[in-house]
């Protein structure tokens, strides 16, 4: 490991962590989950899916996340979804104050952190209704998680 040529037959040069300026080029795809089990999120924040994924200290990561669900006791509430990291980074991706029964609530987001220390990190979406509860069903069309290596 280390910067130079991994291999070479003369027209193609695959390249062993090559560095430009500096700067690592991405590595890409790192992890992804979908939801495997329903779970109604109340009043304060409670995980809607849980990833695992090995992260290299001064490296950047982008995760992006999905989450659909439905208030399913009386509201209105206000229902929030976000993105968090295990460095205590965090970005919400739903946020809608007036969510009336049965209606469905969906979104999308990304959030970019870089690691502090090479570990396996751990990666959440989490959800909260001020009234009543918020239900996220299984499968991607629940939930779902996906982190990229983009550089450093």
């Amino acid at each position: 490991s280390g910067t130079g040529v991994l291999a070479t037959d003369g027209y193609l040069t695959v390249a062993d962590d090559l560095t430009v300026a500096g700067s690592s080029v991405p590595r890409g795809y790192v992890g992804s989950a979908t939801k495997s089990s329903q779970t109604d999120h109340t009043t304060a924040f409670s995980d809607v899916l849980s990833l695992t994924v090995s992260v290299i200290s001064g490296r950047r990561y982008r995760v992006t996340a999905y989450c659909s669900g439905s208030q399913i006791t009386a509201g209105p509430s206000t229902t929030r979804a976000q993105i968090l990291d295990d460095q205590s980074g965090s970005v919400q991706f739903i946020y809608r104050t007036d969510q009336p029964l049965t209606t469905i609530l969906a979104g999308n987001g990304a959030w970019h952190f870089t690691a502090t220390s090479t570990r396996n990190a751990v990666i959440k979406i989490q959800a909260a209704a001020s009234s009543g509860a918020y239900r996220v069903a299984t499968g991607v069309a629940g939930a779902w998680l996906e982190v990229e290596d983009i550089g450093a």
